[in-house]
């Protein structure tokens, strides 16, 4: 009878220490993920280490990862300070994690610089050991994993370099986990964005959109556009609200002018854009229409 009672003993000793081993490894992969887990040029994923998800790597799920810059935009110019959001969705999971990190394209060295809005959430991390131990990531925290719903979003700043470095590129590995303390069942997800040097047309369409005038603003019947616009295509004019329903459209061809009119007489009562596509690029203000 001894002996059963001290194998037992023994069994249920080896069963906790192993529950011990398990949580703490978990535990400290929820505080942020290890360094080199961005799938970035010359890193892996916690996929590919087999530290979640042991089917054989990342992109093999149902989830959808997302990295937004300035909501859409694809260029920079020196200096800028940049939204990034990083989104990742999946049905049935509320834990999920990320790491980003950005890169120049010339070199694959880190770029930039970070800035933190929510420092509950996120959290910056450099590696001491490797080959890139100039790359600062921002990831989450202990903090920052759970969610109300089967999507999650973090954001924070990135401030793009003092010069032209060249093409940069934004790579991010998000995870959904299942909080069961397994790897099995979690899936990994990469995705890339790269963004541009602001181009000559850019700074022009930029230059154009300082110079534009609207008047008066608030208006009611009609709308002044002031400005110096040549072209021999034409010019499209749009009143449209937020959700981009267009709510007057005019098109002039070929067009040189420096003021024209608009009627917004049947347009309804509210807050819209007033866009300008001139040579491709949109121009946009907003406007208060009283009728």
């Amino acid at each position: 009878m001894k002996r059963y009672t001290i194998l037992t003993i023994f069994f249920l000793s080896i069963l906790a220490i192993s529950f011990d081993i398990i949580e703490p490894f978990h535990g400290r992969k929820s505080a942020g993920p290890a360094v080199y887990s961005t799938g970035a040029p010359g890193e892996g994923t916690c996929a590919s280490v087999g530290c979640h998800n042991d089917l054989g790597g990342p992109n093999i799920g149902t989830g959808l990862s997302v990295i937004d810059v300035n909501s859409g935009i694809s260029e920079y110019a020196e200096g800028d300070t940049l939204n990034i959001k990083i989104k990742i969705s999946q049905s049935a999971f509320t834990r999920f994690g990320f790491q980003v990190v950005a890169l120049s394209n010339n070199n694959n060295l880190n770029t930039g610089t970070w800035v933190l809005s929510d420092t509950n959430a996120t959290q910056t991390a450099q590696p001491t050991f490797g080959n890139y131990q100039d790359r600062i990531y921002v990831q989450h925290t202990a903090s920052g994993i759970d969610f109300a719903s089967d999507e999650a979003e973090w954001s924070f700043k990135w401030i793009a370099p003092s010069e032209n470095t060249g093409n940069i590129t934004f790579y991010a590995a998000t995870l959904s986990a299942d909080s069961d303390t397994y790897k099995t069942g979690d899936y990994t997800y990469t995705s890339s964005l790269q963004i541009n040097p602001i181009s000559a047309s850019s700074l022009n369409r930029e230059g154009k959109l300082m110079e534009m005038k609207i008047y008066p603003n608030p208006a009611r019947d009609k709308i002044t556009v002031s400005g110096e616009f040549n072209t021999s295509d034409f010019v499209l004019i749009r009143i449209i609200d937020f959700s981009g329903k267009v709510f007057k459209s005019e098109k002039i061809t070929p067009i040189s002018f420096s003021q024209l009119e608009i009627s917004v007489i049947e347009v309804p009562k509210g807050i819209y854009f007033l866009e300008v596509i001139y040579q491709g690029e949109p121009l946009r203000k907003k406007i208060l229409i009283l009728n």
